[in-house]
């Protein structure tokens, strides 16, 4: 909420670009992080030659940003060891020398649903957070950990603002966890974690986290073009009923769940539950034919099922527990 509110201000003042922080431009140490790199600035503001209809913050938020060259590595780590020790001034220059960057993403994922200075203030919101979260110690680059944390804060924002697929409350307390996850191998890696190592981290198989990903990705037009002559995704797409998208996520979450837990079955539960259930592909079968399979009494088969299926009980009860 205090990283909320802080970004809120950041971008409204802007919209006063010489009264920001005006107080302190007589401060040496502040004053010399500011480049003077006219070029900086103008690639800023290619954009905006594009788009003349920006609000004022927007303009005074590219002005802002272009002012401040990069900091070396060498700097970041003192900047954050004096930003852990409470030091303002510090945390003010980490924060306004990795403003570009907020630019930078913000641009690409700005859309209908998520207009450029809402964009902005989200990703400000994530900047702040990087430096209240970022260890000096590690020796990783700051500029590196903070780019994780505005797209995220960007993302989750555009996701929040209108998710073309809806995901069901049970998938999206897997991804929230998947996203803290996330969070806290970024801290320790200095850079966003690959599925496996996500998988590693949750307890998961790599498969499950690798759905997790697909489900929360944006979704790609119909209407993209594909080749020439003008054919989209929508014209090779076969002409089939579509099922609903909780419902794909769903099954997606269901097959990996149901995948692993038949595997702490003994072969021959395994397989009973395969015939009997048609999880195998095929079509479901009865006890009669499922016994005379295994050449045993229906009886035998029904009771090899109630095992397996009081097996899976326990384990999706252990399951559920983990979540």
């Amino acid at each position: 909420m205090r990283a909320a509110m802080e970004a809120v201000e950041l971008v409204d003042i802007l919209d006063r670009d010489e009264e920001y922080l005006g107080q302190d431009d007589n401060n040496t140490e502040s004053s010399a992080f500011e480049d003077g790199e006219p070029e900086v600035e103008g690639r800023l503001f290619e954009r905006e030659e594009e788009t003349r209809r920006l609000p004022s913050s927007v303009k005074s938020f590219f002005k802002r940003a272009g002012r401040y060259r990069l900091l070396t590595l060498e700097e970041e780590l003192e900047l954050g060891r004096r930003v852990k020790q409470g030091d303002p001034v510090a945390r003010r220059i980490l924060i306004e020398s990795n403003l570009r960057l907020v630019v930078s993403i913000a641009l690409r994922y700005a859309s209908p649903r998520l207009p450029l200075e809402d964009a902005l203030q989200e990703g400000c919101i994530g900047l702040i957070q990087a430096v209240e979260k970022y260890d000096y110690t590690k020796g990783f680059r700051f500029s590196t950990y903070a780019t994780w944390w505005i797209w995220q804060a960007i993302t989750r924002a555009l996701g929040e603002k209108g998710r073309t697929i809806r995901l069901p409350l049970d998938v999206l307390g897997l991804v929230r966890k998947m996203e803290y996850a996330a969070d806290a191998l970024t801290q320790t890696l200095g850079r966003p974690p690959t599925p496996s190592e996500l998988a590693d981290a949750l307890g998961m198989p790599e498969s499950r986290v690798c759905v997790l990903l697909r489900a929360t990705a944006d979704p790609i037009s119909l209407e993209t073009p594909v080749g020439e002559d003008d054919v989209t995704i929508a014209d090779m797409v076969a002409s089939h009923e579509p099922l609903a998208s909780e419902t794909v996520v769903r099954r997606l979450i269901k097959r990996e769940e149901v995948e692993a837990m038949l595997q702490r079955l003994s072969p021959r539960e395994r397989e009973v539950l395969e015939l009997r259930y048609g999880l195998n592909g095929g079509r479901p079968l009865t006890l009669k034919e499922v016994a005379s399979r295994f050449r045993v009494s229906r009886e035998r088969i029904r009771q090899i099922e109630n095992q397996a299926i009081d097996r899976l009980r326990s384990s999706a009860s252990r399951f559920k527990r983990d979540e």
